[in-house]
């Protein structure tokens, strides 16, 4: 009968102290007694307790978890010191609602201890309370008892109000931002409660922005003495992203702060660090925060400025410029008054002016870049087909790959595969590669189709896909970078039809160094190898 089996399962639940048969027992008798009370005796056992069955149990007993062991859940977050078991423990916390004090007040005290733990903070960002702002005053007024700051507060705080962000309405968001821009713990420094206050910012700007609001508007209800409070916030946050006595990654993440305000002020701030002599992370912070603020002096000042930079300046310079349809326009009249050289206008960037939604940018920029028809690049294909027959250098042809390939494509060890994969080189023949080369819209595999995706938060991007799932995707960037965006945050995607490959490769290569470059690309393998070269 059951009943007798679930006995003589709870019997040997109690005795057993090997870790596998237990687990078996642990299921067998949740079968038995989904409620398992019974069994969370073991939670009382005070020897020979093995996390990794403690963490099934918390597993097994699921939303249940407060309600069975309400006397012990207080002895359970205090003294858990397996990474493991409160990983668990917060998973099941964070799935309830706002209003369960009783969990919400475990989970803090699971967090003062756990919030170095990138998995905890991955819990707590996996949060279903709707909003979670209780949580977030909870903390707060937590850590205003404790005598010194909690490791990892500015990273936790930043992943939780991220998720705040998201969901807050404006009617109730006074009362959170009156709280963050309060804290003050007696015994904390001002530098380490400024930078909760900042990461809160952060945070709460940036989930806003997944919402299509801008903090500012949250901003305008507070209070004259919370407003007052946020711009000294404000000007501290200033103050450390153009002090250079600062380490660079304070100054990073201030510069990350402060362009999620669109001010004057923020503007001018951006626009100097980015047009300084600054070190080029910062410039480049600088760059990234502009590209999504809108203001009149943006493209005037950094147009005016763009000649004078290194080539990953002026890059992210284009970028900020094609963030916004009057600068685009700005741009694209520097390229026609030929201010701004057209070769300074890589693949991604052209693609971008094709496909802009502005239907005069579209044709000024087809007249500025004379796209060439498919019957024009047979007869560049036909031009370069002598150096098939010529005898070639892989030293030089693999210098080549490297400059002007491996930004996209892989062989060797050499590059990133952003592009098609061309470890099969060596079996195409050496017509199909000049073809490739000179000519890549004439046949693109479909995987590797250019995606332009603009996001909500007016970030854009233009890559591969090679990743989905139902909620995000994976675009994949030239250099090899990868950054993985939510669907719901995407205002507008479209395929582009084409390779990201520029056509216009004959301008960099000769006929000479084309045979270099096959030769390369055809037997890099017998060279890695150890191979004796054949006649290509």
């Amino acid at each position: 009968p059951p009943d007798e089996v679930l006995a003589a399962l709870k019997h040997n639940w109690k005795n057993n102290r090997l870790t596998r048969s237990r687990l078996h027992i642990l299921w067998l008798m949740k079968l038995l007694d989904p409620r398992l009370t019974p069994a969370v005796l073991a939670w009382s056992e005070t020897e020979n307790r093995d996390p990794r069955v403690r963490e099934q149990v918390v597993v097994a007993i699921g939303d249940n978890l407060e309600e069975l062991l309400s006397n012990e859940t207080d002895d359970l977050v205090t003294e858990e010191t397996d990474e493991r078991v409160r990983f668990r423990l917060i998973l099941d916390l964070t799935s309830r609602s706002a209003d369960a004090p009783a969990a919400r007040a475990a989970l803090v005290r699971l967090l003062r201890k756990g919030a170095s733990d990138p998995w905890m903070r991955l819990a707590v960002g996996s949060l279903n309370a709707s909003p979670p702002e209780e949580l977030l005053l909870d903390l707060l007024a937590d850590w205003s008892t404790l005598t010194q700051p909690v490791k990892a507060a500015v990273e936790l705080v930043e992943v939780l109000t991220v998720v705040l962000g998201q969901q807050i309405k404006v009617d109730s968001s006074p009362p959170i931002f009156k709280r963050v821009l309060n804290f003050a713990p007696p015994l904390w420094s001002q530098e380490a409660a400024t930078d909760v206050q900042m990461a809160a910012i952060r945070g709460l700007a940036n989930g806003l922005s997944r919402q299509g609001q801008s903090i500012e508007t949250h901003l305008e209800l507070l209070e004259e003495s919370e407003r007052r409070l946020f711009n000294e916030l404000l000007r501290s946050v200033q103050k450390t992203a153009s002090s250079t006595s600062q380490t660079e990654s304070l100054r990073l993440v201030a510069i990350n702060t402060l362009h999620l305000v669109n001010r004057p002020e923020i503007v001018q701030s951006l626009l100097e660090l980015a047009t300084s002599s600054e070190p080029t992370p910062v410039r480049l912070a600088a760059l990234e925060g502009l590209a999504t603020l809108r203001d009149a002096s943006i493209g005037p000042s950094l147009l005016k400025h763009f000649n004078t930079q290194m080539h990953p300046l002026r890059r992210a310079i284009i970028d900020v410029l094609l963030a916004d349809e009057t600068t685009t326009g700005m741009l694209l009249e520097e390229l026609e008054k030929g201010t701004i050289q057209t070769n300074e206008i890589d693949s991604i960037h052209e693609i971008r002016l094709t496909m802009d939604k502005n239907p005069a940018y579209r044709r000024r920029t087809k007249k500025i870049f004379e796209t060439e028809d498919s019957s024009a690049r047979a007869t560049i294909v036909k031009t370069y087909r002598p150096a098939l027959e010529r005898t070639g250098d892989i030293a030089r042809g693999r210098l080549l790959f490297e400059k002007n390939c491996a930004s996209c494509h892989r062989v060797a060890g050499i590059g990133v595969n952003v592009g098609p994969d061309l470890a099969d080189s060596v079996c195409r023949t050496t017509e199909s590669l000049l073809i490739s080369i000179l000519d890549p819209n004439r046949d693109v595999n479909a995987n590797y189709f250019g995606y332009k995706i603009r996001t909500r938060d007016r970030k854009n991007y233009l890559g591969t896909v090679p990743f989905e799932t139902t909620s995000s995707l994976t675009i994949g960037l030239p250099g090899g970078k990868e950054e993985s965006i939510l669907k719901a945050e995407i205002e507008e995607i479209r395929s582009t039809g084409m390779s990201l490959m520029p056509v216009g490769l004959e301008k960099m290569i000769s006929v000479e160094q084309m045979t270099d470059l096959i030769l390369f690309l055809k037997n890099w393998r017998y060279v890695e190898e150890g191979i004796p070269l054949g006649k290509p």
